[in-house]
């Protein structure tokens, strides 16, 4: 219950009866919180983050959106789903039957509206200006296919945030955002219309750590700015201020033995622990061997086409898997593009994530969150064989290839 006097202990200012915290300083002027969940999402919380140091800055940050994920890979998708409907929507008017170009018409709306969908929203993101919104974390979902998934397709999560009236919104959150976020956190949202391009984090009532779980970073006491994922770092990557040294507790000591480990100097990078490309090699391999034999037999091809329009409808269906197999090459090749690194880090947790339920045989995909002596964090992939071997809370080289985590050498024996 708050002093009968209802002044500061720390500062000495006035405050309004039952008030747990000072608005002025944000020093404890309650001895107990009767309701946590009551406090976390009340009114109060906000207040101290509009008092926090780096507030006035993170209110005038505004983070870049990539104009060629948003906008590009839509476009792309676009227009070659666009030219296999229009090989098709020819085809079926040849024909001259109603029947087939009903067919035709309303499967390939349906496909284009989809594909037009998330181009329209790319381009919306793009162009809107960047909202500051301070909120809590209320809810994360990973949700990558489906029809409640990002139409863009350059977001896994998607995120439930509750602002201090408590109205709720929905927003869609890359991966490589989410290692830093977490259920119950609050701090300034940063907003392209449905899309959180970033989001500062304010040490203010943080969710409880685990047991023998690693302390966050807290960001930058001038801006509000995270912390660069690697080393420690003098100064703040954003404002340049001087940035306190973290305070990880008992993970400091263990990151400083490691370093000087000589394990660590000679941790060499992995092979493997990255996707297969034999999946989209082989769907290409499949489409340019049928493009080349219908070269081949175009003067056969070209008979059957004046003969029926489903003829010439499923040629053009199958030409798609050299399309689908040169975007899903490019996509699957990504980490093999990226850069090798090896970056001192601590596990921090390891999911696994079921991604299509209707089947004999679902689909899993398996991610990892670490730690770097900084105290910032990432949210990598991993390979099921990589996951298997990876325990919460050891330290050692983390191998990384992009979104990645290829592999990880443990430096501290159990």
């Amino acid at each position: 219950m708050a002093p009968s006097d209802d002044r500061c202990p720390s500062c000495g200012a006035t405050g309004e009866p039952g008030r747990l915290f000072c608005g002025q300083c944000g020093a404890r002027v309650a001895q107990g919180v009767v309701d946590l969940e009551a406090y976390r999402t009340g009114p109060e919380r906000f207040d101290r983050v509009a008092v926090a140091r780096g507030y006035p800055a993170a209110m005038r940050h505004a983070p870049a959106l990539a104009v060629s994920l948003e906008a590009g890979w839509p476009l792309i998708r676009l227009a070659i789903g666009a030219a296999l409907v229009a090989w098709l929507a020819a085809a079926a008017l040849a024909s001259r039957d109603l029947r087939t170009i009903a067919v035709v018409a309303v499967g390939g709306a349906v496909v284009l509206a989809r594909l037009a969908q998330g181009l329209v929203v790319g381009v919306r993101r793009v162009r809107a200006s960047t909202e500051r919104l301070v909120a809590i974390v209320a809810e994360d979902r990973y949700v990558a296919t489906g029809l409640k998934s990002d139409p863009v397709g350059t977001c896994e999560h998607r995120l439930t945030l509750r602002d201090r009236g408590g109205t709720l919104r929905a927003v869609f959150a890359p991966a490589a955002l989410m290692g830093e976020v977490a259920i119950g956190d609050i701090g300034v949202a940063y907003l392209r219309r449905d899309r959180l391009v970033d989001f500062r984090w304010f040490d203010i009532m943080a969710p409880p750590l685990e047991p023998g779980e690693m302390p966050r970073a807290g960001g930058c006491d001038n801006c509000g700015g995270r912390q660069p994922f690697g080393p420690v770092s003098e100064r703040c990557a954003f404002c340049s201020a001087p940035l306190a040294r973290p305070d990880l507790g008992e993970f400091g000591a263990r990151f400083r033995a490691a370093a000087a480990s000589p394990a660590a100097a000679s941790a060499a990078q992995v092979k493997g622990g990255l996707p297969p490309l034999w999946q989209p090699l082989a769907v290409l391999a499949g489409g340019l061997f049928f493009a080349w034999f219908a070269w081949q037999v175009r003067d056969l091809l070209a008979a059957g086409m004046r003969y029926s329009a489903w003829f010439a409808i499923a040629l053009g269906v199958l030409f798609g898997p050299a399309l689908v197999g040169a975007f899903w090459l490019w996509r699957r090749s990504a980490p093999y593009r990226a850069p090798r690194e090896n970056q001192l880090a601590v596990l921090v947790r390891t999911r696994s994530q079921m991604v299509r339920k209707h089947s004999e045989n679902p689909s899993w995909r398996h991610f990892a969150t670490i730690a770097a002596p900084s105290g910032a964090r990432r949210e990598l992939s991993v390979m099921p064989a990589v996951a298997a071997g990876l325990a919460r809370g050891q330290i050692g080289v983390a191998h990384l290839r992009g979104d990645w985590l290829a592999g990880f050498t443990r430096l501290e024996q159990s």
